[in-house]
């Protein structure tokens, strides 16, 4: 992904993100925070002792920020994570967890309760997933491991997606089996401890 070399970069990476997530404000301060908090984490580590001293000053308040949001809607966005331009989360960020070492492209869209996460929890070889611009990924999806989505792909809802998706292509999970039953008889009683509540 292009990494924002200037503040001037990034206030327009974060106009991007207000423009596309307009009628969301919990999702555009999210991400506000997030792309401040990974600037300056990259500025502090390309500078020196008396440098890094200074960004830190600048990030820790951008980091408790950054956290509530996240402890509000039960997500984990990182700085670490590299995030495209003009992602949207389209039910806001509610149960998305996004690892570390993943990478994402421009103009994806996720919808909630995804997982974007690690196969692998070593340095030398995380296993995260790398997930190519515009890409669509729909509800409780999770994309494990070193995989490769590519560019137009389409990822179903609650599909548990392990392997490369080529671009254009759409992963789906199976359907639900439905399987026919007796009749219920309409006279059947409830059991005691259901009917009141539990108790016995």
């Amino acid at each position: 992904m292009e990494e924002p070399g200037t503040w001037r970069m990034l206030a327009k990476l974060v106009a991007e993100d207000r423009r596309v997530n307009s009628d969301m404000f919990s999702t555009r301060t999210l991400l506000a925070t997030y792309r401040i908090g990974r600037f300056v984490t990259r500025r502090s580590a390309a500078a020196g002792k008396i440098g890094r001293l200074w960004w830190r000053i600048v990030l820790e308040p951008f980091h408790r920020v950054h956290v509530l949001p996240m402890t509000l809607v039960g997500c984990e966005i990182p700085y670490a994570a590299a995030i495209g331009r003009r992602f949207r989360p389209v039910h806001g960020f509610n149960g998305i967890f996004i690892s570390v070492w993943a990478e994402i492209g421009n103009d994806v869209v996720m919808l909630h309760q995804v997982t974007i996460g690690s196969n692998q929890h070593t340095s030398a070889n995380p296993g995260a997933p790398k997930i190519g611009d515009r890409v669509f990924i729909g509800a409780g999806a999770k994309v494990i491991g070193a995989i490769t989505i590519g560019n137009d792909a389409r990822i179903g809802a609650n599909a548990i997606v392990v392997t490369d998706v080529p671009s254009w292509a759409t992963a789906v999970s199976p359907k639900a089996v439905v399987r026919t039953g007796k009749a219920r008889d309409a006279n059947l009683q409830m059991p005691a401890a259901l009917n009141d509540g539990g108790k016995v």
